[in-house]
């Protein structure tokens, strides 16, 4: 409600009860920080360390307290055993950024972090932090050749391979980035979060024979990974629209979102069940209003079922402003064929 020192009061009162409650040290530490209070903020998170030293919750607190009071050596300090104890954690690159906005100079800034470095070789948290420096100084090519070092450097840690596929991606090299995700798949072949990631990558190339193999493999290992149920039965619709059924039902069984409802729409109106496809998208629709992908195959579902004048109202809806989507020329084209 905007009533932050009646909330900071109770807070207060109720940690004078219960002086050595941790979650309670935390949460005031974080109360006591956002509104400005950086003294007593590293003072509740000092006091939660003392009874948990190794409270990831409370050396990031304790070095977020010294970033928001601009206290560059308290955050020198307490950035070592942060980044020590999570080099994963959410906070590691704003305390980093902030780090270095604190230091004197780029002489200082650099010397600070050669410290660190030192301290903590092969960080997740400082490696990461100098990737985005060189993609921010250098650009995305650069950057993705420094993440190939580490992913060959660290080969087990998926992020690398992650971060670099993603710069490739960004910089137009579809090819770099497909082969990064090969040769992860070649050493890693149980990872499915990149087999799903590479699979997406073929479908969007229009390699659907290839993303198929990936994604049955998918599915074979893990019946329940949603992403890849939906994409195969998309790829099913037509060839086998029994099957591709039954994997978009049950893919909208664990995740009923708008892009899940939709590829079971399709998979609908490819085996001619259009009743049903109307009904499912219509929903779906409902859910996502903004996404004209959906109210495209809406009309195709009303024009199977010959509700002509339905299909061509939605139709003249769609292509009345200058909204793109992939499906636009289709559109056009279905509303002709319906003497729109």
């Amino acid at each position: 409600e905007g009533r932050h020192a009646a909330a900071l009061e109770l807070l207060e009162a109720v940690h004078a009860r219960h002086a050595d409650d941790v979650q309670l040290l935390a949460l005031l530490g974080a109360a006591k920080t956002a509104l400005g209070d950086a003294g007593g903020g590293r003072a509740a998170y000092r006091r939660l360390l003392d009874l948990d030293p190794k409270s990831a919750t409370g050396l990031y607190g304790y070095a977020s307290a010294c970033a928001a009071g601009s206290d560059d050596a308290g955050l020198r300090a307490a950035l070592r055993p942060a980044l020590a104890a999570d080099p994963g954690n959410a906070l590691a690159q704003a305390l980093l950024a902030r780090l270095q906005e604190l230091a004197p100079g780029e002489a200082a800034a650099r010397a600070w972090f050669e410290e660190l470095n030192q301290a903590l070789p092969d960080n997740l948290a400082l490696l990461e932090f100098e990737g985005r420096r060189i993609e921010r100084q250098q650009g995305r090519q650069p950057a993705a050749i420094y993440y190939g070092g580490l992913r060959r450097r660290q080969p087990h840690e998926q992020l690398w391979a992650l971060r670099e596929v993603e710069l490739w991606q960004q910089a137009k090299e579809p090819a770099q980035a497909r082969s990064v995700l090969v040769d992860w798949l070649r050493w890693h072949p149980d990872d499915d979060t990149v087999r799903a990631q590479l699979a997406a990558m073929m479908l969007a190339a229009g390699q659907n024979a290839d993303a198929k193999a990936e994604l049955e493999r998918i599915v074979a290992d893990n019946p329940t990974r949603v992403s890849a149920l939906n994409n195969l039965a998309w790829l099913l619709r037509k060839d086998d629209p029994r099957r591709a059924l039954r994997l978009a039902e049950r893919a909208v069984r664990l995740r009923p979102e708008p892009r899940i409802l939709e590829t079971l729409g399709e998979v609908l109106i490819a085996g001619g069940e259009y009743v049903r496809a109307t009904e499912v998208l219509q929903y779906a629709a409902l859910r996502a209003p903004q996404q004209p992908s959906i109210r495209y195959q809406l009309a195709v579902a009303l024009a199977g079922q010959q509700r002509k004048e339905d299909a061509r109202r939605l139709l003249k809806e769609l292509l009345a402003g200058d909204t793109r989507f992939a499906e636009r020329s289709d559109a056009a084209a279905l509303l002709k064929k319906l003497g729109g």
